[in-house]
């Protein structure tokens, strides 16, 4: 390919009656050139091109280095499946998803269609929440140890120990309320969870952010996804408000977001050979 063609840069699959009804509003791509819909028997697919030497393989092993490029165009990524996922059923792809060529998105796009067409019907109707849990841990210190029956009776025991004997015993007991708010949270999150489970389709816990990626000063506990029937949508975040005024006076924080798309309920696992090496697709798979 020469360096003055483009390659396809691949956003979102969507159901081509639901782009037929709502057409595609196009809107300035990642790389600058406009995005468009291409219609592929039911799929359609939301591309832009781009130029195949800034976005070759080896040019973007480059420029996922620089951190600043990187989160230009993540953020422009994931903006772009907010404003679809608005108006359409939406399967996303990865950041940087690319093709050859329109030959070749449909091509992949064709191998995958069954696969397509079935997570149009499990996404239709649906949305995607997050809830995280964080935990100010001293709130969560005092409560166990107020009220954890086998940390007060050891407190109690302390009292009328001598001074070197109760100084290492304080340390056990310290290690003890530790176990405790560790065994405590993982009990209260999983309450949590199950409760709000029940109102989802499907759920998944992810992992937890560290304070860097969070940005919070409380340690996150708990990072779970729900896909929701619209319809059950209140009935989740009533359910969730309920939970962080249960659960505000002991330190948990629960904090629900969304809708997003479904980044974590549509993965597409590409047919054997579909993004072959070299093509310069970081596939249609997850």
């Amino acid at each position: 390919m020469g360096p003055d063609q483009s390659f396809l840069y691949l956003y979102a699959l969507i159901p081509e009656v639901e782009e037929q009804h709502t057409p595609l509003e196009s809107f300035e791509g990642i790389d600058g050139k406009k995005a468009y819909a291409k219609r592929m028997g039911g799929i359609t697919a939301v591309v832009c091109p781009v130029d195949s030497t800034v976005y070759s393989e080896k040019s973007l092993e480059e420029r996922m280095n620089d951190l600043s490029w990187l989160q230009e165009k993540a953020l422009h990524h994931h903006h772009s499946l907010l404003r679809l996922n608005e108006e359409y059923t939406v399967i996303p792809l990865k950041f940087c998803t690319l093709f050859q060529g329109e030959d070749r998105l449909s091509q992949v796009v064709e191998e995958n269609r069954e696969r397509v067409l079935s997570l149009f019907g499990k996404l239709t109707g649906t949305v995607e929440w997050n809830i995280k849990i964080f935990c100010d841990e001293i709130q969560l210190r005092e409560y166990v140890t107020q009220n954890h029956p086998v940390v007060e009776e050891k407190r109690k025991e302390l009292e009328s120990l001598s001074p070197g004997r109760r100084f290492f015993e304080k340390k056990r007991l310290d290690q003890m309320v530790e176990e405790e708010m560790d065994r405590e949270i993982a009990r209260l999150c999983g309450e949590i969870h199950e409760g709000l489970k029940e109102l989802s389709a499907e759920s998944a816990v992810k992992r937890n952010w560290d304070r860097e990626m969070s940005g919070r000063k409380e340690a996150m506990h708990w990072n779970s996804v729900y896909l929701l029937d619209t319809k059950q949508r209140s009935a989740f975040l009533e359910k969730a408000e309920a939970c962080r005024e249960e659960y505000r006076s002991i330190g948990l924080s629960i904090e629900p977001s969304g809708p997003w798309p479904s980044y974590h309920f549509a993965s597409l696992q590409p047919k054997e050979g579909g993004a072959g090496a070299g093509t310069g697709e970081r596939t249609v798979s997850k």
